[in-house]
């Protein structure tokens, strides 16, 4: 600090009075030398680049006031006028708490309206940023709380070959398909088992094929007799009755033996018609192994990583701890150097007063009490050298610990980044998850598009030879 400023310091604290006085020159000298400079300048004949170098002086001076003025109202709070919803003789402790409600209101919203509109503004995107955290981790936590609930109304897809083809039961097979096949292939909830799709067991082996032809052609021998059941009630001859009797008998012996020949003819072209629907199962299947793979290595290095990071932070977590019980120790021994330090000052100003006392006239005393006065003063003032110096290592102790201090934290500052890195990685993991899975659930979608299809073929082609036999045999 410069001598000017060290003595300009000490009269403003010790002379106010001279400090004002000589303020006061000060600017009735500095007023006199720019009032001069102003005359001279308005006397002078000056070039017009000195007049441009003036002008931006001037620009200069007004510009850095005008920013000065702003940065300091910015930091200012100011005074709104923000009517009491009680009376001022009430405590607070005194109120009911409907008017504590109220007054304590009144007092955030008048401390609100005192803040300056930059803080306004943080304080605003600070309170946006802390919703919408709240509002994710609600919906997440929404969204693992929801179980995956199977539907009855997947039944739906299970119809038979009659009602697949009927017109009655087409729309809402159309409808209901791409809603519940997802809660059937159950891709979405990773806590429940997996759950075949419901279309799979009409296509998985020959055996199941031959039984589902067979299932078919019962259920169409029961419409069969139903309907003519129904003609039966209607027809009052019994010789009628007994002759259509008959014919269905006969129709039924010739379709048992159309289902024989066709389980016996078909098998070749059931073969091929089921190696495209065995090839898409095998494709679902190779998805469904890739998902559990992919989740599996995205565990096993979510907890290497979590391994890693307990491992780094253990010898730094005892490092700190030692670091703070030696600043503590250290601390404690300089609060007592401190104590004792103001002691021994008590006592030299004692002893120094009943010196002066003593120089004075005030008490008197022999030459034997006052050399114990004086050995006591150098004791004293060992002492304080002693001390001294404890309190210097005492104080290097502390310079080393906190350096100490320093290096830990950014040791720990390291760790962090790292962490933040592999949170990152992490991150990008399951974001490419995720695109995998999208990726499988758009290859499953069009599986079942093309099992639909060829499950579509196969039960055209079926009904196509069913109704060839029949005509064929009535034209018999």
């Amino acid at each position: 600090m410069p001598a000017t400023q060290t003595r300009r310091r000490k009269l403003k604290t010790e002379n106010p009075e001279k400090y004002a006085e000589l303020l006061a020159k000060e600017r009735a000298a500095a007023k006199k030398y720019l009032l001069k400079k102003k005359k001279q300048w308005e006397e002078g004949n000056h070039t017009q680049a000195e007049i441009d170098e003036y002008n931006t002086k001037k620009e200069e001076k007004r510009r850095y006031a005008r920013d000065y003025y702003w940065k300091i109202k910015s930091g200012q709070t100011r005074k709104s006028a923000v009517a009491d919803s009680t009376t001022p003789k009430k405590r607070p402790k005194d109120m009911s708490p409907n008017e504590l409600r109220k007054y304590q209101s009144s007092q955030r919203r008048a401390q609100r309206a005192a803040l300056s509109h930059q803080k306004k503004t943080a304080i605003r995107l600070k309170d946006r940023e802390r919703k919408n955290k709240k509002r994710e981790e609600a919906m997440l936590a929404r969204i693992s709380r929801s179980s995956a609930r199977s539907s009855d109304r997947v039944g739906h897809l299970k119809k038979s070959a009659d009602n697949l083809n009927n017109d009655e039961y087409k729309p809402k097979t159309k409808r209901l398909a791409p809603k519940y096949t997802k809660k059937a292939l159950n891709l979405h909830n990773s806590r429940t088992p997996e759950k075949k799709h419901p279309c799979q067991s009409f296509f998985s082996t020959k055996e199941s094929d031959n039984m589902d032809i067979k299932e078919e052609l019962g259920i169409q021998l029961q419409d069969f007799f139903l309907e003519d059941s129904y003609q039966q009630e209607d027809i009052s001859k019994p010789v009628n009755n007994m002759e259509k009797e008959s014919d269905n008998l006969d129709i039924k012996e010739e379709l048992d033996i159309e289902l024989q020949d066709f389980l016996l003819k078909e098998p070749g072209q059931e073969e091929e018609m089921s190696k495209p629907v065995s090839d898409m199962v095998q494709a679902s299947d190779n998805v469904d192994i890739k998902e559990e793979e992919l989740g599996i290595r995205l565990q096993d290095s979510i907890l290497k990583e979590l391994d890693q990071e307990e491992e780094m932070s253990k010898p730094v977590h005892s490092i700190m701890q030692k670091l703070q019980a030696s600043l503590d120790a250290i601390q404690d021994e300089a609060d007592k150097a401190k104590e004792f330090r103001k002691r021994a000052n008590k006592d030299v100003e004692m002893l120094i007063t009943q010196l002066a006392e003593f120089k004075k006239g005030q008490l008197v005393s022999s030459k034997e009490e006052r050399e114990v006065l004086l050995r006591h003063i150098d004791t004293l003032k060992a002492e304080l050298k002693v001390k001294d110096g404890s309190f210097d290592v005492l104080k290097t102790k502390l310079r080393a610990s906190k350096a100490e201090l320093c290096v830990v934290r950014l040791q720990l500052e390291e760790i962090h980044k790292e962490k933040q890195l592999l949170e990152h990685k992490m991150a990008e993991a399951e974001a490419k998850w995720k695109s995998s899975e999208e990726d499988y659930k758009s290859q499953i979608t069009k599986l079942e598009v093309s099992m639909k299809d060829l499950q579509e073929q196969l039960m055209s082609a079926r009904q196509v030879g069913i109704t060839s036999e029949r005509q064929k045999q009535f034209s018999k």
